[in-house]
């Protein structure tokens, strides 16, 4: 799918995407959302003022990982009550080689369903499926929410691509170390991995600091 849509402008992609996808989407989304109605249950429906998908993660066999607690500390330090808004995590995405051909299909539905309604604001992908999803330009410019210093400190961990409907290149994603305190409590990978902010997102500023504390560049 990644394949076809490159080189397309992003209306043409949401064309694309539901002239050959629509339906398989809609059941995609109506099993994602049985899935997680526990979730919303036990939150008690609380707003979703951000969402993160994490691909390729171990976070569903770590009994140990600080995921909510952590993503809650994000929203508390820039004033967000968390009493009535959570941040959702979709960590249960498998992609590539780390599955099967069915689970896989599946995967990447569940993630073109994310970007194009929107329900996601950043992505974590291990490196082995960063740069098939860095190529379908789902990734707004880092430059326009990190700040200069932090980007000169990383140069050699970002990741660009060529914006086919500019002929920009972007700043599409950045290493995160797997030592970084935040990333070992989340639990959700034993090696370094890549993050983004995606494109068009309005949680900028959510997504920033999520970035910033996955490097260990800001206190939590």
């Amino acid at each position: 799918m990644f394949e076809q849509m490159r080189g397309l402008t992003p209306k043409q992609k949401i064309a694309y995407y539901i002239e050959y996808y629509g339906l398989i989407t809609v059941g995609i989304i109506a099993a994602v959302i049985a899935v997680v109605s526990f979730a919303v249950q036990q939150v008690r429906a609380k707003e979703e003022v951000a969402g993160v998908m994490v691909i390729n993660s171990l976070s569903t066999m770590n009994e140990e990982s600080r995921e909510q607690e952590y993503m809650d500390g994000l929203l508390e330090s820039l004033g967000i009550d968390t009493a009535k808004n959570t941040i959702m995590i979709n960590d249960n995405i498998f992609v590539g080689e780390n599955a099967d051909v069915q689970m896989a299909a599946a995967g990447v539905q569940i993630i073109q369903a994310l970007i194009m309604s929107r329900t996601a604001d950043v992505a974590f992908v291990d490196e082995s499926y960063c740069a098939a999803l860095v190529s379908s330009e789902c990734f707004g410019d880092l430059r326009d929410y990190l700040d200069a210093a932090v980007l000169e400190k990383h140069a050699d961990d970002i990741l660009y691509c060529r914006d086919s409907e500019t002929g920009e290149d972007i700043a599409a994603v950045i290493k995160i170390p797997a030592d970084s305190p935040w990333m070992q409590g989340m639990g959700w990978y034993a090696a370094d991995c890549y993050a983004g902010i995606i494109v068009a997102t309005e949680n900028g500023e959510i997504a920033e600091h999520m970035l910033l504390r996955a490097l260990g560049e800001e206190e939590f």
